[in-house]
């Protein structure tokens, strides 16, 4: 009875993880994200536990070798030592809420293979267990339906559907594995209803996938598809007429692919908001030019690779290296990358060498499973290493039309892994595929064993009620306190009817828990310190909230001293303290950890012109500039700096190259010809202004102003007669300058 107690409850644990996709809590910060990973924590903690009892009474749920396994195995130890190692231990193994990754989010991915791969151990259990998640993408493609007909929103905003990821590229891969998993099914069945089933759910799978417009999982899944059906080719088994078809398909695929390609610059293309992203990436100099910006990140991946090519940095700490290695021509890009946009770089940055290696080494051996021991002319002895659980017993054997779409979905998901990072359905989804591929071929060997084997009584009263406790623990520190310091950051930054000082209250518990996400917290504390300084509240209030904050990330800087990105956020809330000295060190502090990077330098030269040192100001910006003379902003801030020192040789010429007109409705621009008495600019630019957008009220306020301050009155006042009939509320302040300046005085 207790046996089968356990088994209930690691059943519907198991079935439940299947529904982890559908998961959003909006009581936490990135409710899409950490909703779904907490979930899947909490039911791997109550599976592992309930796994483990039943290990202890039952051997035939022990687990058993295979070279996934020690894969697997090695993958974990490496990735563990390099996080211990690394940079920024703490967020390596806790990451952040935006991700939900670290160490021990690859924890519990490892006991969820385990559990998996031991309990889920018959053809019978995994088809249910298969249709099942096939029936859940499904669901979530009848979800998206509705977001695409406007009956439900688009989390992320935009035209692509996202299902309940509040990402589309999350939702693509999600639907990537299922399709796969879907045909692997239909190769399997023989009932012609259950196949216009599978075919159905394909159809409906890939409709969504395509409307997700992500363009590496459209590319992976065309990869997974061709490199199938070219292993179905291959087999000896295939009659003539079905290889006929089979490449028939191949054909019609490229067809089908260079007719995209070619049609990328036609009406057809450009004005679909999925063609246009899909069909330039087919072609290679599409392909080439779509991944511009991936390759430059992937160059600064490599760069810091270099730096530490053995254990690689730690997981979370790609922002270190993206800092030090930047490069300025990322201008238009984001400003701050915490992942290469590339799996298989990602892991050679968190794990060097032997990171990468123990990952791929995870592909590598379910491939070496699936293949070598049907291949009747290999090595008699490495044959035996990747031999079937039992040696007689063919239930669970794989097929080469099954073997040949488990390969074409490894070559799917690998392909994707090229163009994006994963994330915690994409983990659980491919960790489920090594599972089941475990579980059709492990070795009789017993993983373990000597930890199973103990005597009964050190079982009863030692083994079992230290298993409790440490599981008690694990979810305190893994679900419940990060939980908690989520829902208290939550707390902090929403409007709170108690008062300000809730709000800080809440910011206080948040930043206790030494868990998930304390840059985060520290991050969004300094910023609600910067927000609240335009708020109506006592001056009191303000300091005690803009204290804590400078503590609170004055301390994490103290673990962490080498972020710019830190620094960056500190010299923000010195600024808006106006503490000029404070911030200006931190801005030199944030340039000497990333000195390519322009922003850094925006703000380092805006505090120098804002502090009156314009000379000092002039030459970083200058040097702003020169890194990468096409960046816009980097051309209004120098150009805006020249015209202060009256260098009108610099900045006419930049201004007039950038924008073909040194008369540019910037606000820099704007001030700066006011500080140099150059009205008739000003003038010309709010022209410009009203006659693009003459609704515009404001404008034409400021162009009255200008027009007043070189004597054309009579311009003014019908200026801001124009503002009034546009903005009403103005009528009586508008009146009043008028009245003022038809009375011959300047208001």
């Amino acid at each position: 009875m207790f046996k089968q107690s356990l088994l209930y409850i690691i059943f519907a644990g198991i079935f439940a993880v299947l529904l982890t996709p559908f998961i959003v809590d909006k009581t936490l910060f990135f409710p899409f994200i950490t909703g779904k990973a907490f979930y899947f924590r909490t039911i791997v903690e109550i599976i592992s536990l309930a796994w483990i009892l039943l290990a202890l009474k039952d051997e035939s749920y022990r687990p058993r070798a295979s070279w996934i396994a020690y894969s697997l195995g090695a993958f974990l130890v490496i990735i563990g030592l390099a996080d211990l190692l690394g940079e920024n231990p703490l967020k390596s193994i806790w990451s952040n809420f935006e991700r939900m990754e670290g160490y021990v989010t690859l924890l519990h991915l490892g006991a969820y293979f385990i559990v998996l791969a031991t309990v889920i151990n018959t053809k019978k259990l995994w088809n249910i267990f298969f249709n099942a998640s096939v029936l859940a993408s499904v669901g979530m493609s009848v979800f998206a339906i509705f977001q695409l007909a406007g009956k439900a929103v688009i989390n992320q905003g935009g035209v692509r559907v996202d299902g309940t990821f509040g990402n589309a590229s999350y939702l693509a891969i999600y639907l990537l594995f299922n399709i796969f998993i879907t045909a692997f099914l239909f190769s399997r069945s023989k009932g012609i209803l259950v196949r216009w089933w599978y075919s159905g759910a394909i159809l409906l799978q890939g409709i969504i996938l395509y409307y997700t417009a992500t363009r590496g999982a459209f590319l992976g899944l065309l990869a997974g598809i061709g490199f199938t059906l070219v292993l179905m080719l291959f087999n000896n088994n295939q009659k003539g007429s079905a290889r006929g078809i089979i490449a028939g398909v191949m054909i019609a695929i490229v067809l089908v692919g260079a007719g995209l390609s070619a049609a990328k610059d036609t009406k057809f293309v450009q004005e679909s908001d999925t063609l246009i992203r899909i069909a330039p990436f087919i072609s290679l100099d599409g392909l080439k030019q779509a991944s511009l910006s991936r390759v430059q990140i992937w160059n600064m991946a490599f760069n810091g690779f270099k730096e530490r090519p053995l254990l690689g940095w730690g997981q979370e700490n790609f922002n270190f290296l993206f800092n030090t290695h930047y490069s300025p021509e990322m201008f238009a890009q984001e400003q701050w990358f915490d992942r290469a946009h590339n799996v298989f770089f990602d892991w050679l940055t968190s794990g060097g060498i032997l990171g990468l290696t123990a990952y791929l080494a995870l592909f590598i051996t379910a491939f070496m499973h699936m293949w070598i021991p049907h291949t009747k002319s290999f090595l008699g002895r490495v044959k035996s290493w990747f031999r079937h659980r039992l040696e007689d017993d063919d239930e669970m054997s794989l097929g080469y039309t099954d073997r040949a779409i488990l390969s074409g979905l490894f070559v799917a998901y690998f392909v994707h892994n090229l163009f994006v990072f994963d994330n915690t359905v994409s983990y659980i989804m491919f960790f489920t595929i090594l599972a089941f591929l475990h579980s059709v071929y492990h070795m009789p060997k017993d993983l373990f064993k000597p930890l199973f084997n103990l005597p009964t009584n050190v079982r009863k009263y030692i083994v079992i009620p230290v298993v409790i406790i440490v599981f008690l623990a694990s979810s305190f520190f893994f679900v419940v306190q990060p939980v908690n310091a989520n829902r208290a950051l939550l707390g902090g930054l929403a409007p709170n009817k108690e008062g300000i000082m809730a709000n800080l209250e809440s910011f206080k518990k948040a930043v206790k828990h030494k868990t998930t996400g304390g840059q985060e917290i520290r991050e969004q504390l300094v910023q609600f310190s910067v927000r609240i300084n335009g708020f109506d509240l006592p001056d009191k209030v303000k300091t005690e909230i803009g204290d804590f904050a400078e503590e609170a990330i004055l301390e994490y800087i103290e673990q962490v001293p080498n972020d710019a990105r830190l620094y960056v956020f500190l010299s923000t809330f010195y600024s808006s303290r106006g503490d000029r000295a404070k911030e200006l060190d931190a801005l030199i502090k944030a340039l000497e950890l990333s000195p390519k990077k322009q922003q850094i330098m925006f703000g380092l030269g805006a505090h120098y012109v804002n502090t009156g040192n314009v000379e000092k100001g002039f030459e970083v910006l200058k040097e702003a500039y020169d890194l990468a003379p096409e960046y816009r902003e980097a051309v209004v801030n120098y150009a805006a700096t020249a015209l202060y020192q009256r260098r009108t040789d610099i900045a006419y010429p930049l201004l007039i190259d950038s924008y073909g007109t040194r008369y540019v409705s910037d606000a820099r621009i704007i001030q700066a010809y006011n500080a140099i008495g150059d009205i008739v600019a000003i003038i010309l630019i709010y022209e410009e202004l009203v006659k693009n957008n003459p609704n515009d009220s404001q404008n034409r306020t400021q162009l009255a102003a200008a027009y007043l301050q070189v004597g054309r009155r009579g311009d003014a006042v019908t200026e801001l007669r124009e503002a009034i009939k546009f903005a009403p509320e103005f009528k009586e302040q508008g009146e009043y300058f008028i009245a003022e300046i038809l009375a011959g005085r300047n208001p």
